[in-house]
């Protein structure tokens, strides 16, 4: 698998960034885990693009404040946000500002899952597919296929905007 291919998971909770690694990893996929956002922030700018899940509330600096630096900073990391904590003005800004899901803790394995190949990632992940992980910033929409209540809440409002 290419080094290009690699998701990215961001929390502050060891137990989570094992858990999401352990499926991933059985999937197929590559992971990195980053215990912070301010540690993917300062490897971010040498690391391959690939799909960035990260969790909203942390300490020191959030995930809506990594997806607003990243952004700042030209990087087109495709990012799934993932919350304990959801509702919907917070689903509607992380959609706003680029996020391709929005998604509930605690959730399924499949919605993880699903939320990877509606963004075309599954793909990419397949040796031998030809299709390169830095087409992925081109491919980020706001979906909300899959996720839970306050994203698919989200999307028709922002859709209505």
């Amino acid at each position: 698998m290419a080094a290009d291919t690699c998701v990215y998971i961001v929390d502050d909770e060891e137990a989570v960034r094992d858990s999401l690694s352990f499926l991933l990893e059985s999937k197929g996929y590559v992971v990195k885990r980053f215990g912070s956002a301010l540690d993917f922030l300062a490897a971010a700018p040498a690391l391959p693009i690939g799909c960035l899940i990260v969790d909203i509330r942390m300490p020191e600096m959030d995930g809506l404040e990594l997806q607003e630096r990243l952004k700042a900073l030209a990087l087109g990391f495709p990012m799934i946000v993932i919350t304990g904590h959801a509702d919907v003005p917070l689903a509607e800004r992380a959609m706003k500002e680029g996020a391709v899901d929005f998604i509930e803790k605690p959730f399924a394995s499949e919605t993880i899952l699903d939320s990877l190949r509606g963004i075309g990632f599954a793909e990419r992940m397949r040796p031998g597919s030809g299709r390169s992980g830095r087409k992925a910033g081109a491919i980020v929409a706001a979906r909300a296929r899959g996720a839970g209540r306050s994203a698919r809440r989200a999307a028709q409002q922002i859709d209505r905007l």
